[in-house]
């Protein structure tokens, strides 16, 4: 049985989550010694930052078991076979890079964009909460 296999806290991977949303992407990826995602994100239900999916599954892997600590980007592979799997069991969406829009998400930029132009029109400051900051 692989460790992978062994994650079962949805609150670990939301731990994990929340500290890459809090450092940023750069600065969570070099803390824990990952890349780059190629293929999968992993995304947060409560911002929708999409988030590297090994690096927040071995992370999350040290925030369930702290006596072990995270695994490391080379004690297992991520991708279609094991990350994906281990994270969709848990509740999370994972978006594949390069997948295109759902129709609600492009509903949702439209309506953040037609926003911006009002506001602009009108003169006032628009403050983006919505799709166009996550894009951003």
């Amino acid at each position: 049985m692989s460790q992978l296999s062994q994650l079962r806290s949805p609150a670990a991977v939301q731990a994990a989550i929340d500290e890459f949303v809090q450092l940023g992407r750069t600065k969570f990826l070099a803390r824990h010694g990952y890349g780059k995602s190629r293929d999968f994100l992993v995304r947060d239900p409560k911002t929708g930052t999409d988030c590297d999916s090994k690096a927040i599954a071995g992370v999350a892997f040290g925030k369930q078991f702290p006596e072990q600590g995270p695994l490391t980007a080379d004690s297992f592979s991520g991708g279609e076979t094991t990350v994906v799997p281990a994270l969709t069991r848990l509740g999370f969406r994972i978006i594949r890079i390069g997948e295109d829009w759902s129709e609600e998400e492009v509903l949702a930029t439209v309506e953040d964009y037609f926003d911006m132009l009002r506001a602009e029109a009108a003169g006032e400051p628009y403050q983006n909460h919505g799709s166009l900051a996550a894009a951003n």
